[in-house]
Formats: C-alpha cells, sequence, structure tokens
C-alpha cells in the first residue's frame, strides 16, 4: 500500500474488508452482508417450504404432510403474500437466510393467481440465479390445458388436488431436496 507523507495510519488488513456490511434496503435488492469477526455461525431458521393457497384446508392438508418429513413450513393465502414473502426473504433476514427450498402455488387464487406469481418469481430469479426455488402447481383441475400453463408460467411441476403424500415425496426426492 502506498502511504504518503504526513499521514500515519496503517492500511485496513486485506482480511478485514470480508467483514464489510452492505445492507441495500429499498425495493427488491439483495441484502449482501457476511459474519462480523468473532459472532457465532447461525443457521437459518426460515421455513424451508412455502404453500400457497386461498383454501385454508388446502394448506393445513399439505401441511400435514410435509411436516412430518422434516421440513418447516411458512403459509400465504395468495400470490402476491407469496411473492412478498420470498423478497423478504431474498432482502435477507439474517446473516444465514436461505431461500426456499420448494413453493407449492394453487392455480386460481385471489388478488394475484399462481400463474401471475410464478411468472414473477420467475423473473425475480432471472435477476438472482443463486436463489431459485422449484415452483409446483397445485390444482384441482387436471386437464392438459391447466398443466400447460403451469408451464408456460414457469413452474417446474404439477400436482393435483387432494395432492397425496406419495406425490410429495416424489416431488422431494425429484427435486433433491435435502436437509
Amino acid at each position: 500500500p502506498l502511504m504518503t507523507e504526513g499521514h500515519d495510519h496503517q492500511p485496513e488488513p486485506r482480511h478485514s474488508y470480508l467483514h464489510k456490511i452492505i445492507d441495500l434496503t429499498e425495493g427488491p435488492y439483495l441484502k449482501i452482508r457476511s459474519r462480523p469477526p468473532g459472532e457465532p455461525v447461525i443457521r437459518c431458521a426460515c421455513p424451508e417450504i412455502l404453500i400457497v393457497d386461498d383454501d385454508s384446508f388446502n394448506l393445513a392438508a399439505l401441511e400435514t404432510i410435509i411436516k412430518p418429513m422434516r421440513f418447516s413450513v411458512q403459509t400465504a393465502f395468495n400470490g402476491q403474500e407469496a411473492y412478498d414473502l420470498v423478497v423478504r426473504r431474498l432482502e435477507g433476514c439474517s446473516i444465514n437466510c436461505k431461500p426456499y427450498k420448494m413453493i407449492f402455488l394453487d392455480c386460481n387464487m385471489p388478488v394475484m393467481d399462481g400463474y401471475e406469481c410464478a411468472k414473477k418469481l420467475r423473473a425475480l430469479f432471472e435477476e438472482y440465479p443463486t436463489y431459485k426455488a422449484p415452483l409446483i402447481a397445485c390444482t384441482a383441475y387436471v386437464n392438459n390445458r391447466e398443466k400447460e400453463m403451469a408451464k408456460e408460467s414457469g413452474m417446474d411441476d404439477y400436482c393435483t388436488k387432494p395432492v397425496s403424500k406419495q406425490k410429495i415425496q416424489d416431488l422431494i426426492r425429484k427435486f433433491d431436496l435435502s436437509h
């Protein structure tokens, strides 16, 4: 490092730059943070799976299937709530915050349906490629048009209601959601 005459300050050690904190708080920006020296490593305690449905019975049914598989669950009642939760997670609720491992989206909901939510989430994931989660369409409709709409909106897979335990296990294996 270049030292100028009359300045007796020491250059900052190279490793200390790793401990700088950048905190972008406006809009859907990624908060980039690092752990200060000496601070213990804390695992992310955020829920691992997001279930989005406007029917509380459907939320409870899917949650009842998933929780015994040792995944923590968060719920939302429409696509806008889901999108906001993902953005909040993306902004980082803690230094070690991790993305959802999977997001189940009901296709037909008020405020914002699953198709529109999937499109918005895909755009967000394009902006932040290290933050992406499989999007799973969940609907009572079983026709090919619904499946095609789910695929076109950016969903990775499709399950019909009532969702079976076997289907959830298959999706967990397919997307390798290991703990």
